[in-house]
């Protein structure tokens, strides 16, 4: 990653607004997805909306995807820096992700946490946040 630190946290917040607010663009990106070989196609982007989980789930797989992105600045640790404390952080994340999108289908949602709120309120503008 490149550029300084400024830069590059101007990107992160212009992706995160395109995936929290561009709807062509997350069907875009899901348009360009491919099953996994012996998995049924998905449904053609086409049909698909904000409305369904499936939108939904790409939409805060991107969402999530870029804050690890960030976080460990474009690169996984190497296998012998793995620690326990690591893969606790990354299995929070993806609860964290599975919660998020339920309660954005749901229409209401509660944490304490920060980027999960803002993603929340970014996704869901119409929705009942509790904090």
């Amino acid at each position: 990653m490149s550029g300084s630190d400024s830069d590059r946290e101007s990107a992160k917040n212009e992706a995160i607004r395109i995936i929290a607010t561009d709807t062509a663009s997350v069907l875009k990106f899901y348009g360009a997805l491919e099953p996994s070989p012996g998995e049924e196609p998905l449904p053609p982007a086409e049909i698909v909306t904000p409305e369904w989980a499936l939108f939904r789930w790409v939409q805060v797989q991107l969402l999530m995807s870029l804050d690890v992105f960030f976080r460990y600045r474009g690169r996984v640790p190497e296998a012998s820096a793995l620690t326990h404390c690591w893969y606790e952080k990354i299995e929070h994340d993806f609860l964290d992700a599975e919660y998020l999108v339920l309660g954005v289908l749901e229409g209401a949602f509660a944490t304490f946490e920060r980027k999960l709120q803002a993603y929340w309120q970014m996704l869901r503008p119409d929705g009942v946040l509790m904090s």
